[in-house]
């Protein structure tokens, strides 16, 4: 089936043979967590700039406490702006670039341009104070192609990290943060893959790689959500979900393999504080081989360099008809704002559990 708009015969036909399999889910549980004990964040908590606590739970003593201080007009503000054409070497592709660097230096991160030949990654560093050799990184790519805004895809990934970066300085952390914006993500990933084999080679330790790619477009509509083909037989735990949920693409997918999923866990844990349905789709070896659409973003890179990774996304074009402006303008007052800030909350639980050392 190559699209989620089954008729309702073939609802039947296949809610009766996931049911067969003993298998019965429900969207946003298909993971099942416990809760967390506070978390060391070092020797003192920073101080919490005034203009950082946009509700009362906001502060930087635990990762739920941080999730809490993401601020969705700061969001907003930066998928407008990003939100314009900018294919490699273009004036505005230099303007995000250059943006990206003013945003992270500002924040206290440790910038660094990654010249790889066809374009530049920009690199922010946060060291980690008791094991700064170990590192988290998260990014986004900046790039997009030409005549086509790209405000899902993806300067709502661009925007996200940016929000999370923001969030995540306010603390310390064992382990270092990287936060990266990911150039020619549209020219197959050239940027993470080329930053991932060449971290790996000066013999960087990296415990986590996370790409956000389209992370702002949401649709309560029925039939809104479709999926790849044969996407049932390789994950049917979460086509049943999804058949419950009669295919509302209104829930964030985490692709995982298997070293990285306890970290997917934790997504879905901290995106149900904020009544965020996260669908985890867990790749073994032989899936990784297989289903090559999962391959679509700036995760591939670090598998491919055997480092853990994990994808966060909106399902792109699986959901949202106007990605790479095929259909429609892919503009920013087509997104769900909302939406993309309850899964910046989440992604920023979940990375900043991972900057802790277990």
């Amino acid at each position: 089936m190559a699209i989620a708009g089954a008729s309702k015969g073939e609802g039947r036909a296949i809610r009766a043979l996931l049911v067969g399999l003993g298998i019965s889910a429900s969207l946003g549980c298909a993971v099942k967590t416990t809760p967390r004990p506070p978390m060391p964040w070092g020797d003192q908590p920073l101080e919490l700039p005034p203009d950082l606590a946009v509700d009362s739970s906001c502060g930087p003593a635990s990762a739920a406490s941080l999730a809490h201080c993401v601020d969705v007009m700061r969001l907003e503000e930066d998928v407008r702006l990003v939100a314009r054409p900018r294919p490699p070497e273009s004036e505005h592709h230099d303007q995000v670039r250059d943006h990206c660097r003013h945003r992270l230096s500002e924040l206290g991160f440790e910038v660094s341009i990654h010249s790889y030949g066809t374009g530049e990654n920009v690199i922010g560093l946060k060291p980690g104070f008791s094991r700064p050799e170990e590192r988290v990184v998260v990014g986004a790519h900046y790039d997009q192609v030409e005549r086509c805004p790209g405000a899902d895809d993806n300067a709502s990934g661009v925007a996200a990290v940016l929000e999370l970066a923001r969030v995540l300085s306010i603390s310390r952390y064992e382990r270092s943060l990287v936060v990266a914006c990911w150039d020619e993500g549209e020219e197959s990933q050239r940027g993470s893959r080329s930053y991932a084999r060449d971290a790996v080679m000066r013999g960087d330790k990296i415990t986590l790689a996370v790409a956000l790619e389209a992370v702002a477009y949401a649709s309560s509509a029925p039939d809104s959500q479709t999926i790849p083909e044969r996407f049932e037989e390789a994950f049917p735990e979460q086509a049943l979900a999804m058949l419950d949920n009669h295919y509302r693409g209104d829930f964030l997918t985490v692709v995982a393999d298997r070293v990285s999923y306890p970290y997917a866990t934790s997504v879905v844990e901290h995106g149900g504080r904020f009544d965020l349905g996260v669908q985890v789709l867990r790749l073994t070896e032989r899936l990784k081989a297989n289903q090559r659409e999962m391959h679509r973003s700036d995760h591939v890179g670090f598998w491919e360099q055997e480092v853990p990774a994990m994808l966060l996304t909106d399902t792109a074009s699986y959901r949202n008809p106007n990605v790479g402006c095929k259909k429609g303008v892919d503009g920013p007052d087509s997104l769900d704002f909302g939406f993309a800030d309850r899964v910046t909350r989440a992604a920023v639980g979940a990375i900043a559990e991972a900057l802790i050392v277990r």
